[in-house]
């Protein structure tokens, strides 16, 4: 397999994860509702436009976007942000939307502190942003069970 077929097939297993993890918090009555590969668009145009690769509800009624990445690069980034800002506005409950890296990132030097800083750069105020933060997978768990 050439690299780029490796990293697919971490993604996915990243993906598949994640979503795990969301059916349990579901099952443990966390969270009400979590669907994968999560599709809106604005009435009058298509309603597949924008993506994130998870949503959860919570009882209250208030949504989470999650997009799922094994790295952070600028390019994807950008996409998570024109996603993440227009489901916003088409979706009025969702009240945050946080980038999601695997766990195991905390052992690749160089992936970590690109994780951080962008964390940082989305959290300082000082960026215009649809983000809200970057979490590993364990951060994500323990945030949603934090959260209502």
């Amino acid at each position: 397999m050439n690299d780029n077929q490796l990293k697919a097939i971490a993604g996915s297993l990243s993906k598949q994860n994640l979503l795990e993890e969301l059916k349990t918090l579901q099952c443990d009555e966390y969270i009400v509702y979590c669907t994968a590969d999560f599709r809106a668009g604005y009435s009058d145009l298509s309603s597949e436009q924008f993506y994130a690769p998870f949503y959860i509800e919570f009882r209250n009624g208030d949504g989470w976007l999650l997009f799922s990445t094994n790295s952070i690069r600028t390019d994807r980034i950008n996409i998570q942000q024109w996603n993440s800002y227009h489901l916003r506005q088409i979706k009025k409950n969702i009240t945050h939307a946080f980038i999601v890296v695997p766990n195991e990132i905390v052992n690749n030097e160089k992936e970590l502190s690109i994780a951080t800083k962008y964390n940082l750069t989305i959290t300082s105020g000082n960026f215009f942003t649809a983000l809200d933060g970057v979490y590993t997978v364990s951060e994500i768990i323990d945030l949603i069970k934090k959260a209502y």
